[in-house]
């Protein structure tokens, strides 16, 4: 009899992989959706088995699920043998969700607190140096959006990973002038990875909230020297909106094998906040606008 068995997804080759097993000469795979054709391998069989290898560019159409996990694409697996036997299965849908369709941004104040003067002259005064961004990206729902005081709707469980091949970039405008664009983020499956201006090598996983490339470490008196953030000079003139953008171009997107489709696979999220970092604390409401 003819089994088709372990169809898995590998994200080092970026190929869905799987084995048919059977007492024949040669077995004919297809990948198909919607009934066409997507592609297509013959093998000959070794010890009763054969490892097929279908490139993920070769056939991506677009994501098998949408953020509720609703199908949208049926990808369908079908394997007939040179004994005239066949077998159809529905590849699993989550190891074709592929596509970052969505994402996010929220940011913090990195305070910076010092005194100077002593005993009953002593003053304390308190500045922002800069913010902390973070990114979430994925698949979430149409509703989710910047929220005020630098905050965001979206939270780690309502977030439908993606583990996939894209980049990410962080870019701050001020109108349309784009004040500071990050280090590109390198995502391989949901493992990012970038290099650090000002900290080295650096890594995170992408199935929550992420914190992104910054441009100083916070190394003054009272700082952790951990933290990594947004120098306010890289970015920063004065009280304004300024729009978060964050820019994810995947490798995989729907209509990248469709000729006549004009789809790039980037997709950008603008979040966006009123900034007056001179202003004392109660007025630093960070409200969107």
């Amino acid at each position: 009899s003819l089994a088709l068995t372990e169809i898995n997804v590998s994200e080092e080759s970026d190929e869905l992989t799987f084995y048919v097993r059977g007492s024949f000469d040669s077995a004919t795979a297809s990948i198909t959706l919607d009934g066409e054709s997507l592609w297509s391998d013959t093998l000959q069989l070794s010890n009763d088995r054969a490892k097929f290898k279908a490139p993920l560019g070769a056939f991506f159409a677009g994501n098998a699920q949408d953020y509720r996990l609703a199908s949208m694409n049926e990808y369908m697996l079908e394997v007939s043998s040179d004994d005239g036997q066949s077998k159809t299965a529905e590849i699993t849908p989550a190891l074709l969700n592929r596509e970052v369709l969505n994402s996010g941004a929220r940011i913090s104040e990195v305070l910076r607190t010092q005194t100077s003067g002593g005993g009953s002259t002593a003053t304390t005064s308190t500045t922002v140096e800069g913010v902390i961004v973070e990114s979430i990206m994925g698949l979430f729902g149409p509703d989710e959006r910047a929220q005020d005081n630098g905050e965001h709707s979206m939270t780690n469980l309502a977030l439908t990973p993606i583990a996939s091949d894209y980049t990410v970039q962080l870019r701050v405008k001020k109108g349309s002038s784009t004040e500071y664009s990050s280090p590109l983020i390198e995502v391989n499956g949901l493992d990012a990875t970038w290099t650090s201006t000002v900290d080295g090598a650096k890594s995170g996983k992408t199935n929550g909230w992420l914190g992104l490339p910054g441009t100083a470490m916070d190394n003054w008196a009272g700082g952790s020297g951990q933290t990594e953030f947004l120098d306010k000079d890289s970015f920063y003139d004065d009280a304004g909106c300024y729009t978060f953008e964050i820019v994810i171009t995947n490798e995989y997107y729907a209509g990248m094998n469709d000729v006549d489709s004009d789809a790039t696979g980037i997709t950008v999220s603008s979040n966006s906040w009123q900034l007056n970092f001179d202003a004392d604390s109660d007025s630093r409401t960070m409200e969107v606008c």
